[in-house]
């Protein structure tokens, strides 16, 4: 038998989401604006993806990406679980919180809000809100884990912690701009400079600002991911091609970790 083991950088993999997640909302807004869909002064995101071809781009986009965050998400809570059982509860919050707000995105990418608006302002909330609540946890994990490695250190705290409070900031500040936008009754006034103009971009900027406040909170986990090593699971077969035995654990040498700064996943 010929064992094959394939090993990559993880670090690779918050960089990569959040480069994709950013030139998603970003290209379909593009397309949008260029072909005359939207109003290039700031939409809100879900209302660059309502028309042709840029409902197709957004969804898809938005579907991969909530893959992405999904393993972001998994690759985390991994990590903590190796290096220490004492957050194992919080941990395992944070995991089913991150999986419940990349769920989310799928919801908002799959139900236009126009059409659908009860499943998207679910997703929505579930992204933004549920998201938020996540970032705000994985905070206080970093914080537990700050004097028990070294690659948790307070940078990472802090940053986390600025934009968790960012998040919070932003989501506050768009549901409450958007509660008073949507509170009036004439739609031509909507259009026009005055109260309803400064409410409707007040709550489509902190859209924007509060989805790129997650994304960059990606980022946070380079630092840690740096040190950690991916390897596929191992399949064995015997001569009449019955699975004899599989391998699909974190199997991490402790000491060694300690030592030189590693871990398996």
């Amino acid at each position: 038998m010929v064992s094959i083991q394939i090993q990559r950088r993880l670090f690779l993999l918050p960089i990569v989401s959040f480069i994709f997640l950013l030139a998603s909302v970003f290209t379909t807004y593009g397309v949008a604006a260029g072909l005359g869909h939207v109003n290039p002064g700031f939409p809100y995101i879900s209302y660059t993806g309502l028309k042709v071809p840029e409902r197709g781009i957004f969804g898809q986009l938005l579907n991969m990406g909530a893959i992405l965050l999904a393993l972001n998400v998994c690759a985390r809570y991994l990590r903590v679980k190796v290096y220490n059982t004492d957050v194992s509860c919080l941990n395992k919050t944070c995991l089913v919180l991150g999986l419940l707000s990349a769920f989310g995105q799928t919801m908002v990418a799959n139900f236009e809000t126009v059409v659908m608006r009860g499943p998207h302002y679910v997703g929505a909330a579930l992204g933004f809100g549920v998201g938020g609540i996540y970032c705000w946890i994985q905070t206080v994990l970093s914080w537990r884990l700050r004097h028990e490695s070294r690659i948790t250190r307070h940078l990472v705290f802090w940053s986390q912690l600025l934009i968790s409070v960012l998040i919070s900031v932003f989501a506050i500040t768009f549901s409450v701009s958007k509660i008073i936008f949507k509170g009036y009754k004439n739609d031509e006034a909507k259009n026009e400079e005055g109260p309803v103009r400064t409410a409707y971009l007040t709550s489509t900027v902190a859209e924007w600002l509060l989805a790129i406040s997650i994304m960059f909170f990606l980022l946070t986990y380079v630092p840690e991911f740096r040190n950690v090593t991916v390897k596929p699971p191992c399949v064995e077969c015997d001569s009449v091609g019955n699975v004899a035995g599989s391998n699909n654990r974190l199997d991490v040498d402790s000491k060694l970790m300690e030592k030189n700064g590693n871990s398996s996943v």
